[in-house]
């Protein structure tokens, strides 16, 4: 990504969000932060709010950004992307909707209600447990 203003005169910075050092919720705001790239080396750090994140896709919905995304060298990227974005986006909020928790990580939970305990006679097993991992 490329951004110039006036102030910088000719200088124009770059920044990749693929190479961010991090992101996150802070109150009402997503924050990114990062190193700009040559020519100068500056820290950043960009907060959006929500009606930020609202306009940027409404924008993407425009004509020239639809040719854009559509003639893009990069547009299986992108849609595998989107596509993906938008079922992790519906399957958090579903589990929220339906009482679980959010999922940070790929690790498996059993569902709410349905672990169960794991009988004496199997935990104290300690022939199977120097068998775990073989």
């Amino acid at each position: 990504m490329e951004l110039w203003s006036k102030g910088l005169g000719r200088r124009v910075l770059s920044m990749s969000l693929g190479e961010r050092d991090g992101a996150g919720r802070e109150g009402g705001n997503l924050h990114i932060t990062g190193i700009m790239h040559a020519p100068v080396y500056w820290d950043y750090r960009v907060a959006l709010e929500e009606s930020d994140v609202v306009d940027f896709l409404t924008m993407l919905q425009k004509p020239e950004s639809v040719r854009f995304l559509a003639t893009s060298d990069k547009k299986g990227r992108i849609l595998g992307t989107a596509a993906v974005s938008v079922l992790v986006f519906f399957g958090r909020t579903v589990r929220r909707l339906v009482g679980g928790r959010p999922v940070e990580s790929l690790g498996v939970q059993p569902p709410r209600g349905q672990a169960e305990e794991i009988p004496d006679h199997i935990a104290d097993n300690e022939e199977a447990d120097a068998h775990v991992g073989t």
